[in-house]
């Protein structure tokens, strides 16, 4: 329900919003993907984008934002710009925030999501 407000803050439709997981569902015991795990799924999140060929990608958290910037360190470093990535084939821009059940426990973060969000409401309006 957050990120349908957030999206919403920015004038995005969320029923119009094409949302998608690196693993289509959380493992047991709410814990990280393994490595092993994420290899199995990203050819099938790539494939997605190479099929939708989206002009943006919004990364909501650190995991996201690893696997499809295909670069590692911390999300506080990645977010807040756009990142040209190229997916199956299809160039686009990606931008990497906090992810929303993040800020259910850090509150105080939601002024760093409401600046990136901006931002990407600037991109995208372009």
């Amino acid at each position: 329900m957050l990120l349908q407000k957030i999206l919403e803050a920015i004038q995005l439709d969320y029923e119009n919003v094409y949302r998608t997981n690196i693993l289509p569902g959380r493992p047991a015991g709410d814990r990280r993907p393994s490595p092993i795990e994420h290899d199995i799924c990203m050819p099938f999140f790539q494939r997605q984008v190479g099929l939708i060929k989206p002009d943006f990608i919004l990364c909501l958290g650190e995991q996201a934002t690893h696997a499809v910037l295909n670069q590692k360190g911390s999300i506080l470093r990645l977010r807040g710009e756009a990142h040209k990535v190229e997916i199956d084939g299809h160039s686009t821009k990606a931008f990497a925030t906090l992810n929303p059940s993040h800020l259910l426990n850090k509150p105080a973060q939601k002024a760093l999501v409401w600046h990136d969000m901006l931002k990407f409401k600037r991109a995208i309006s372009a």
